[in-house]
């Protein structure tokens, strides 16, 4: 190498670090979930940080099974937490850097692809990053963190890639078999204490590689193959034997929600599993047929074909063990982001492939050839730094935010407010949290057990047992709960506690005056059933019914009560709305494109002025999410929105 290249290889090295360090700085201060996993995840960070530190142990059993989840990815996260005093912190910051890692890394594998093969993959493969994330929204590497928060998985799939991109360097290299058998299968059996999927992946990429160095590699041999076979069942063995894949192994049977763009059920993800391994195959056969001389510089080529050979067979392995009765759509589900990576990489591969005759005949196209092995490297990075997956405007948590609440709440918890027991403080509408922010700062910051309460804070919906409560964490302003005559604590930081017996002694609402429905106005949860967040002019149903409470005071009982309605119409849609008061004969309302705004008046019947308590129910029959429309990715079910409820 020249000392000009050297130079150029240091210059664009420099250039890498300094994107990576700036997509994370960019990035670091958003969060890109709405998943309580994000506080499942955050706390076993919480648990290990305090173990490090000697304050607690790991066989705490009042967090069931995650005491037993593979600790090591969060470990990581936990040293971290500490530096920086923040678990939501440490778990973000390791999850920005998975993101650059597993995509850097099957970059990187690539290296030994002949010129300019390489960097048209590196090219190729950026571009079509940008593509999908822009436009298809395949479910790939990295987007385990946006909308779900599998943090373990992302964190396994970085590694997985990390160790097979040392593989097919060592054997670009000419290292021997015994280096590359031994360093699967020790990353394998460490992997297993990340994410089981990722260290059977390995395992299941090192047995096609021992099996294929011995079909098409004549200096492959008897050694080999024992070598092989010692490499692949001594790490499986202390896998299954251990207590991470019993643990596995339970977790599986849970259903959880995951939502796929184009593999919604487990026989879709099935389908892409089959296309995988075809396309595999057929990579693996196009490897096969190459000269010797010619294998080890498209050793990539093969990486990618086991490796999605051998995760195309765990999720067909996972769809039987689900058909015998083992298992969980949503296990078959969670591999669709490696089936859809693997895609991406293979036809980066192909394109790449089929681009390098014409880049040797056109002057000017040989210069891509001659790029640094570093300058190509960073078209990764970048690109990462551009996907709208990862933009600030996706930000559905601020984090900066919810760290200053994580402190907030510690802070004045341990100083002035003491333990709540047999009490519990939790947060609710603090701003820039979201729903999943709340739920965090409830269970980890102010230690809320889990129970029906946690779980319906991270809904949306008001705790079902508010006697429990005794603080509510909140944001200055944040509607019904910042009630200034039941601060508790002086406002700081835009953030107080209330007392939670306070503020519920007006949980239900006079049947009196205009009732603001928009995030403007102070509607208690109680009083709603039904309907999506305050926005800035309403509430939008969501679901096919809702209802409206508020109690009647019979000195000035009301005998007249307005909608100030708006519908949700998609182009050719209609919405009824039907509304019973107290149970009565019910009316419906149509709306189309011709009053889609309109004020809807009803009499109160004198037999419900007698009860202590007014109910107006309504129902929706053709409510639709934007989702179902076609406009966007918005699963709520929308039909009316109520802007005010007027009694007169």
């Amino acid at each position: 190498m020249s000392r000009t290249d050297a130079r150029s290889n240091k210059l664009f090295l420099a250039a890498f670090v300094f994107i990576c360090t700036l997509f994370i700085a960019a990035r670091i201060g958003d969060l890109f979930t709405l998943s309580s996993d994000f506080a499942y995840h955050s706390e076993l960070v919480v648990r290990l940080a305090a173990s490090l530190g000697g304050a607690a142990t790991l066989t705490d059993n009042t967090w069931a099974w995650m005491s037993a989840y593979p600790h090591y990815a969060h470990a990581l996260a936990a040293v971290i937490a500490l530096l920086c005093q923040s678990p939501a912190l440490g778990v973000h910051l390791v999850s920005l850097a998975a993101v650059i890692v597993v995509w850097t890394s099957w970059t990187v594998a690539s290296k030994g692809l002949p010129q300019p093969v390489w960097t048209l993959n590196c090219l190729a493969l950026a571009g079509l990053f940008l593509l999908n994330d822009d436009l298809f929204h395949f479910e790939v590497f990295g987007q385990e963190i946006v909308g779900n928060f599998f943090f373990a998985q992302l964190v396994g799939n970085a590694l997985a890639g990390f160790v097979v991109a040392i593989a097919v360097i060592f054997e670009s290299s000419g290292e021997s078999a015994f280096g590359r058998y031994s360093l699967l299968g020790f990353c394998a059996w460490l992997l297993a204490n990340v994410y089981l999927i990722s260290a059977l992946q390995v395992l299941g990429f090192l047995s096609l590689l021992v099996i294929t160095d011995l079909a098409w590699s004549a200096k492959h041999g008897t050694k080999t193959l024992l070598l092989g076979a010692v490499t692949v069942l001594v790490p499986l063995l202390l896998i299954v034997s251990g207590s991470q894949f019993r643990t596995m192994m339970g977790i599986a049977v849970n259903n959880g929600g995951l939502p796929l763009r184009y593999t919604p059920e487990p026989e879709d993800v099935l389908m892409l599993a089959l296309i995988v391994a075809v396309i595999s195959a057929a990579w693996l056969a196009y490897w096969a047929r190459l000269a010797d001389r010619d294998r080890r510089r498209w050793a990539y080529a093969r990486a990618v074909a086991l490796f999605g050979i051998a995760t195309a067979g765990l999720c067909l392995i996972q769809f039987i063990a689900l058909q015998l009765g083992y298992g969980s759509p949503y296990s078959v589900k969670k591999y669709a982001f490696a089936l859809n990576s693997i895609v991406l990489l293979m036809l980066a591969l192909a394109l790449s492939a089929a681009m390098a005759p014409a880049c040797a005949r056109l002057l000017w196209a040989r210069s891509i050839g001659r790029l640094p092995a570093s300058a190509a490297a960073c078209l990764l990075p970048l690109a990462l730094l551009w996907a709208p997956s990862f933009a600030p405007a996706s930000q559905t948590i601020d984090l900066g935010q919810l760290i200053r609440a994580e402190r907030f709440a510690r802070t004045l918890r341990d100083a002035a407010l003491g333990d709540p027991a047999p009490l519990h403080d939790y947060a609710i509408d603090v701003s820039g949290a979201s729903r999943a922010g709340d739920y965090y700062l409830s269970r980890v910051a102010l230690k809320a057990p889990a129970g029906e309460n946690a779980n319906a804070i991270l809904t949306g919906q008001p705790p079902p047992h508010p006697e429990q409560a005794r603080y509510i964490l909140t944001s200055t302003g944040a509607g019904f709960w910042d009630a200034p005559a039941c601060r508790r604590t002086p406002p700081a930081s835009g953030l107080v506690f209330v007392e939670a017996s306070c503020v519920l002694k007006n949980a239900i609402p006079d049947c009196a005056g205009a009732i603001d429905m928009s995030s403007r106005g102070r509607v208690s949860p109680y009083a709603i059933e039904g309907m999506s967040v305050a926005e800035s002019f309403g509430r939008w149903s969501d679901g096919d019914r809702a209802a409206f409470t508020c109690r009647i005071n019979q000195s000035s009982a009301p005998r007249l009560i307005k909608l100030v309605t708006n519908a949700f119409l998609p182009a050719g849609r209609r919405q009824r709305l039907i509304v019973s008061i107290a149970g009565g004969e019910a009316v419906t309302y149509v709306y189309d494109a011709s009053n889609s705004i309109r004020d809807v008046t009803l009499p109160i019947p004198p037999t419900a002025l007698a009860s202590s308590e007014l109910r107006v129910s309504f129902a929706f029959p053709d409510a639709l999410s934007p989702r179902e429309a076609g406009i966007s990715a918005d699963t709520r079910r929308l039909a009316i929105g109520f802007a005010e409820i007027v009694f007169q």
